[in-house]
């Protein structure tokens, strides 16, 4: 096979056997050769197989990151490389990692109409209320401005019989859009813990 050597019944990857057993059987020129390009080189998916297979071991992330640098990863790809593996073994940064950029992108891709709804008509009716009662009361004091007043007043009532269906065929027209095309989008991130 490509890249392993017979030795005594066993197969050893060429940079295995050099590194775990360098006094392994008598190396050809040729053999030697490729022993140093493969022990100098790792391809990028073998060092993140590696990687997260100790990140799933319990080895800190910070000994997987000084791993990574003696294998000629250069410092910041160390720490990129180890932050992006912590999250995608257990969901979330590893305690201890020098990760800043530990968000997670969502989307929402479908909104519960008759919730979502309701929600908005009750915000939009307390909004309402708030804001034209003291307003109205106050304009019921001048005669001149008493049409303007009950109108005023009745304004979080024209908003609750309005809103609820505006906001439900907003709903179903968002639902309808996210299915084709994606919806919402925003960032998340883990708040860590205090120790």
């Amino acid at each position: 096979m490509r890249g392993q050597r017979q030795h005594e019944g066993a197969e050893f990857p060429f940079w295995l056997s050099r590194r775990l057993w360098p006094a392994v059987g008598s190396h050809s020129e040729k053999g030697e050769a490729m022993n140093a390009r493969n022990d100098n080189k790792r391809d990028v998916a073998t060092l993140e197989r590696i990687a997260a297979t100790k990140l799933r071991d319990g080895t800190s992330p910070a000994e997987v990151e000084a791993w990574l640098k003696l294998e000629g990863v250069s410092p910041s790809n160390a720490v990129l490389m180890v932050g992006m593996l912590a999250r995608r073994v257990d969901g979330r940064p590893a305690h201890g990692a020098r990760v800043t950029d530990a968000v997670t992108k969502r989307q929402i891709t479908r909104v519960s109409v008759r919730q979502s709804s309701k929600v908005l008509t009750l915000f939009y009716v307390v909004t309402m209320l708030l804001l034209c009662v003291p307003v109205g009361l106050i304009m019921m004091a001048w005669p001149q401005m008493r049409l303007n007043a009950v109108m005023l007043l009745m304004m979080p009532v024209v908003y609750g019989i309005i809103c609820y269906p505006l906001f439900a065929l907003g709903g179903a027209i968002y639902n309808a859009i996210a299915v084709r095309v994606g919806g919402v989008e925003f960032e998340s991130a883990d708040k860590p813990d205090a120790a």
